[in-house]
């Protein structure tokens, strides 16, 4: 590419970019390029480099993302998930607590049955959520090294204190 303005690099590297989406082999490529240029022809070893450019950036930028998504959309998904699961569990405690406000000949003793122990189950599995995952066990181990840290400087910090006798 030589000598070129910063517009046209991006053009060659989106015209690149778009010839490794076609999958397009060199030859292929590299005419496209000329063609969609207007005839300004990109040699095939800046082809290969900016091919090369693109697929690290594109390394990078998934690396990113899925760093992103572990990060904060994990947690997202989780809170969805808690969040509907409450909201399940606060509609079977309004049936429950209806079922039972009625007269004791009226319940429906079975009714009361299963949904005491979906409650159960759903307690249990919000539980399971909150406990058993990766992020959950990573938090604590965090919180777990920061107090650790801490105790440490303060431990540092009353060494450091000179002792009147």
């Amino acid at each position: 590419m030589g000598r070129v303005s910063e517009s046209d690099r991006k053009m060659f590297r989106q015209l690149v970019r778009d010839c490794m989406a076609s999958d397009l082999d060199t030859e292929e490529a590299l005419e496209y390029i000329a063609e969609r240029t207007g005839g300004r022809k990109l040699s095939r070893s800046k082809f290969f480099d900016v091919k090369k450019e693109i697929s690290k950036n594109q390394e990078k930028i998934v690396q990113v993302r899925l760093t992103e998504h572990t990060r904060i959309g994990f947690v997202q998904v989780h809170f969805e998930i808690t969040d509907g699961l409450k909201d399940v569990l606060k509609i079977l405690s309004t049936l429950l607590h209806e079922e039972f406000m009625k007269p004791v000949e009226n319940r429906n003793l079975i009714l009361l049955s299963r949904i005491a122990r979906d409650i159960l189950d759903y307690s249990k599995f919000i539980r399971q959520l909150n406990i058993d995952t990766p992020y959950v066990k990573r938090m604590k181990e965090e919180i777990s090294n920061a107090r650790e840290i801490q105790r440490e400087a303060i431990n540092r910090a009353d060494d450091d204190e000179p002792v009147f006798e």
